[in-house]
């Protein structure tokens, strides 16, 4: 497969794309490919890989090694990769479920670029996946493997049943943080049931594939203003009244939207009698 670049209506090749600029993009991509092998292919995730990005978007590559080389690859990769301006910060966040091995690397210019790692048996079917356009593959394995992502209905079944119970686990730690009446962690909570909530809305409306912690981004242009209203009363004061106004509003908006779409019955009566009885907890 031939090297793809990002699009652009300016010709110019130091014109802005993103928070980087096309140069960096073209030269970051033809440093991937002068990497192979080890690396048998690479793509570009995010805002960019979906043609959404605007001009404060990061850079999100995907890269795929073979299995037998990923220790030594993600062990050195540090050391190994090329990089268009110098680094003034990096992270090195381990493996992650679902996204790989990811590096992060700050530039001087505070323009950032994210590497996710994987070799063919951690690949998993992700929100990040569906946003994914791949740029260069040796054996045409990474290609193949993006084309046979599950389709919307295998998809909301997933979903329903991710979302059930994303809300029960969090739901317990909110019923825990109550009773113990620790406030600042309850607070956290609610965001991530807020995240959980945002992530099946955007599903729902708009067929958008978004793990919740990045399910907060342009909420306003993507779901509108109805979606803003109904979310305004979920932002508490660190106050016990203040937070269960908060707690009502989100938990009811969660379990409407997810009773709406059981299409095939998912939400069964017990799973129904749970959220009731956590929600009145």
């Amino acid at each position: 497969m031939g090297i793809l670049t990002v699009a652009s209506s300016d010709s110019n090749a130091g014109s802005q794309q993103g928070g980087y600029t096309l140069a960096i993009y073209n030269e970051i991509v033809a440093a991937l490919t002068r990497m192979s092998p080890p690396i048998d292919a690479f793509g570009i995730g995010g805002s960019v890989g979906f043609g959404d990005n605007d001009e404060m978007a990061d850079l999100d590559f995907f890269l795929l090694v073979p299995n037998d080389l990923y220790k030594e690859f993600t062990s050195r990769f540090s050391e190994v990769i090329w990089h268009p301006k110098p680094v003034v910060a990096n992270r090195n966040r381990g493996f992650t479920s679902s996204f790989g091995y990811q590096f992060t690397f700050i530039y001087e210019d505070l323009s950032s670029v994210d590497y996710f790692i994987n070799c063919p048996i951690t690949l998993e079917s992700t929100p990040m996946a569906r946003k994914t356009r791949v740029l260069y593959d040796r054996s045409g394995y990474f290609t193949t493997y993006h084309r046979s992502l599950p389709g919307r209905t295998d998809d909301l079944l997933m979903y329903i049943e991710n979302t059930k119970a994303e809300l029960i686990w969090e739901a317990l730690r909110i019923r825990k943080y109550v009773k113990r009446q620790d406030y600042i962690p309850l607070v956290h909570r609610l965001e991530r049931l807020r995240l959980v909530t945002l992530a099946f809305e955007r599903y729902l409306n708009h067929g958008q594939y978004f793990i919740p912690r990045d399910a907060d981004k342009w909420v306003s242009r993507d779901l509108g203003n109805d979606v803003i209203q109904r979310l305004e009363p979920t932002f508490p004061s660190l106050n016990e009244a203040s937070i269960l106004i908060a707690f009502r509003a989100i938990w009811g908006y969660a379990t409407e939207m997810l009773i709406q779409a059981d299409i095939h019955n998912q939400v069964d009566s017990g799973f129904r009698n749970t959220l009731a009885t956590l929600g009145a907890q």
